[in-house]
């Protein structure tokens, strides 16, 4: 395509998906150069910006992918990776959230969270201030009230669940956790982060045989969470070898 069109926006964005690192942000870039409104490149450039630490990039991208008129950033479409076809404008508003937050700069994040609920009162927009709030300290009840809602309305995001389960975890509630838990992975059946918090959750409950069977699926299907866990495996002297485990083993 870029041979027979080679300022094509989006098959340079395209283009951008599939690399890796600088040679993605420069195919990014291109699309830009040749569409500003290329609402994509800007999301997928932002987040490249936040993820090297380059806050103020990422909010100028950020910023522009706002400013696109919702009609306008809808007509181009936005699929998650499950394929469902969400609001761009919501997308685009939670985006600068995270990076405002991750500049220390907490209320301009939720303000931007709260415009996006004023915008469209629907279950995506209130996951996204729900799961924000999750993880803020006395904010507790203000997200399980917007995650109640977006349930309610029929959010489906395991994210939504999973914000839940940590509130039930920091209020010990370890039954309603758990139950949080379990609904991510019957929408996520390979998210390892959820089955390492639902074998933690069966270890509260004293459901020794369950957690073991968690926590090995979790370690065999994601290798970031025995990366997480060997410190605590190790300090528990459950793992002595010097060398870490490449794989599931009767010792491991």
């Amino acid at each position: 395509a870029l041979t027979i069109e080679p300022a094509n926006a989006h098959a340079l964005r395209m283009a951008g998906t599939f690399t890796d690192g600088a040679e993605s942000t420069r195919y990014f870039t291109l699309a830009l150069a040749s569409d500003p409104t290329e609402a994509y490149a800007l999301l997928f450039r932002s987040r490249q910006y936040k993820r090297r630490g380059q806050l103020d990039l990422a909010l100028k991208d950020a910023d522009t992918l706002v400013a696109i008129a919702p009609q306008a950033i809808n007509r181009q479409g936005y699929l998650d990776e499950r394929g469902d076809r969400l609001d761009f404008h919501v997308i685009a508003l939670q985006n600068r959230a995270r990076i405002l937050d991750a500049r220390g700069e907490p209320q301009l994040a939720e303000r931007d969270l709260a415009a996006a609920i004023s915008y469209s009162p629907a279950a995506l927009a209130l996951a996204a201030r729900g799961q924000y709030l999750a993880y803020k300290k006395g904010r507790e009840a203000d997200a399980l009230a917007d995650l109640d809602s977006a349930i309610a309305l029929g959010s489906t995001d395991p994210d939504t669940f999973y914000a839940k389960g940590i509130i039930y975890v920091r209020q010990r509630e370890f039954a309603k956790a758990l139950n949080a838990f379990d609904a991510v992975m019957k929408r996520d059946a390979e998210n390892g982060e959820a089955l390492l918090m639902r074998a933690r959750m069966y270890r509260q409950l004293d459901d020794s045989e369950h957690a073991v069977a968690d926590m090995q699926q979790a370690i065999a299907g994601d290798a970031r969470v025995l990366s997480e866990s060997l410190p605590a495996l190790r300090a528990a002297g459950y793992w002595t070898a010097q060398d870490p485990p490449r794989q599931m083993t009767p010792e491991l």
